[in-house]
């Protein structure tokens, strides 16, 4: 199981907030793994609409996994 971390983006400081971090638990590799975990992290960690767009995941650590980012 990967763990990746979950950022707010600060659009007025330039900076990223660290929130927590969610759990991919799928073993294979799915089109939609990246959206499907963005998905989990906005409804974890997201408190408004307007919130959940400031909401992303750590890149860098999917692209070290091998993993596609669609």
């Amino acid at each position: 199981m990967k763990t990746y971390n979950v950022y707010r983006v600060d659009y007025v400081k330039h900076s990223r907030v660290p929130l927590g971090s969610v759990a991919e638990r799928r073993r294979k590799n799915r089109p939609n793994n990246f959206l499907g975990l963005l998905k989990v992290a906005r409804k974890a960690y997201g408190h408004s609409p307007n919130y959940d767009v400031r909401i992303v995941l750590d890149k860098s650590a999917l692209m070290e996994s091998g993993r596609e980012i669609a």
